[in-house]
């Protein structure tokens, strides 16, 4: 079981470079394969007797059934192709709630992930990818700062901006917070310790991704506050926002930390859910046939089939609603308050209270409300990971 998990970590930090494009918009990863995989290997093992019951496979399951039901109502107006792009989309995020049935299995058997003779728990090996995708990241910024030319591929064109091996600054600025809280807690040794903290600390300034910055402040008042330390909390968000006027400024729009553009776009991008929401507020549109829904407003440029955003909504709570509806808003917010419970137990776990994923949670939540970040693969694996070992932690001191 464990050569799974070691693809699917190794395969997190080189991003977009293993990207697949399969045609219609739908992009293929060597990790999604893998969670596929490790999907189907629950499945099979749970026909064959395994007594384990996930706390999230309710909610899980009534997620999916409400994204199916919302397909099948937009099979009267869509073509089989089309509907065929959806159901991708659901068995994508279906493979990837897989990962937390399969780690959550290999967990609670009391197994570990062993590399060169050393054993590591989940933390520890995911805080290694994490650190790696750290690394590339500040390789990019270094050595090839100017990505403009990314703009004729369909990608934004960043200018001296970390952007890493994801192209984008908003998620590659959650995974550094998500490395960096998992890295204070993680016991790996002083030096892995200090370059899983000092890293991100360096890097996430460098992506001048706002959102990010909020996400920070936000998760970081959470750890703070959960380990009863309110004036350290305090003083560092405030060396924090005094910091961010000394960072550089090489020119461009992209590191004008008071640009409009952005915020213009998101409010347009929050319109155009609100109005699809508002003439199909039941079921949505159909999940995930955002692409053609937004084409069919008009909203769309001639290059609606290869550009990278137009299959998404810069808010996942919208998206959600404008795809699912109601319905579908209703059960996976549902599916996010357990996350935050089984996140919150790991407060009174042992002497220690361990609040790396409940700040990581709080990350991913804040910056959900800017970007569509709840469905992105990688912020997905990571957080299905983390849940799946904190309640493998409870199976086992059971």
């Amino acid at each position: 079981m464990q050569w799974l998990l070691l693809l699917l970590l190794i395969s997190l930090p080189p991003g977009h470079l293993t990207r697949f494009e399969a045609g219609n918009g739908v992009a293929l990863y060597p990790q999604d394969l893998v969670a596929a995989a490790m999907l189907l290997w629950s499945v099979v093992r749970r026909f064959r007797g395994r007594r384990l019951r996930p706390e999230l496979l309710q909610p899980v399951l009534l997620f999916t059934a409400a994204a199916l039901l919302s397909l099948i109502f937009a099979a009267v107006s869509h073509s089989l192709t089309q509907l065929l792009v959806g159901k991708l989309y659901l068995l994508r995020w279906l493979a990837y709630a897989g990962i937390y049935f399969f780690a959550l299995d290999f967990r609670s058997s009391g197994k570990k992930i062993t590399v060169l003779n050393r054993q590591y728990g989940i933390r520890e090996a995911l805080l290694l990818s994490g650190l790696a995708l750290t690394v590339f990241g500040l390789t990019q910024y270094l050595i090839i700062p100017d990505l403009t030319q990314l703009k004729w591929l369909g990608w934004d064109d960043h200018f001296y901006r970390l952007v890493g091996t994801f192209l984008d600054p908003g998620f590659t600025g959650v995974m550094l917070i998500l490395t960096l809280f998992l890295g204070l807690e993680v016991k790996l040794g002083k030096l892995v310790k200090f370059l899983a903290v000092g890293l991100p600390l360096v890097a996430l300034p460098l992506t001048y991704s706002r959102a990010s910055y909020l996400a920070l402040f936000a998760a970081g008042l959470v750890y703070l506050l959960a380990k009863k330390k309110a004036k350290i909390a305090l003083a560092t968000g405030g060396i924090f926002l005094l910091a961010l006027p000394l960072l550089p400024r090489p020119g461009g729009e992209g590191v004008n930390l008071t640009r409009l553009y952005s915020i213009t776009s998101r409010m347009e991008s929050w319109r155009n859910a609100l109005v699809i929401a508002s003439d199909h507020p039941i079921f949505g549109v159909g999940f995930n046939l955002l692409r053609y829904a937004q084409r069919d407003y008009g909203w769309l440029d001639e290059d609606w089939q290869t550009s990278h955003g137009g299959a998404g909504i810069e808010n996942s709570y919208l998206f959600v609603l404008a795809t699912t509806g109601i319905v579908g808003l209703a059960v996976y917010l549902n599916l996010l308050v357990r996350m935050f419970m089984l996140g919150k137990r790991a407060l009174g776990r042992g002497k220690i209270p361990r609040p790396a994923i409940l700040a990581s949670l709080t990350a991913v939540s804040v910056s959900a409300l800017f970007n569509n970040t709840w469905f992105y693969p990688w912020i997905m694996a990571w957080i299905w990971l983390l849940l799946a070992d904190e309640e493998a932690g409870k199976l086992l001191k059971a």
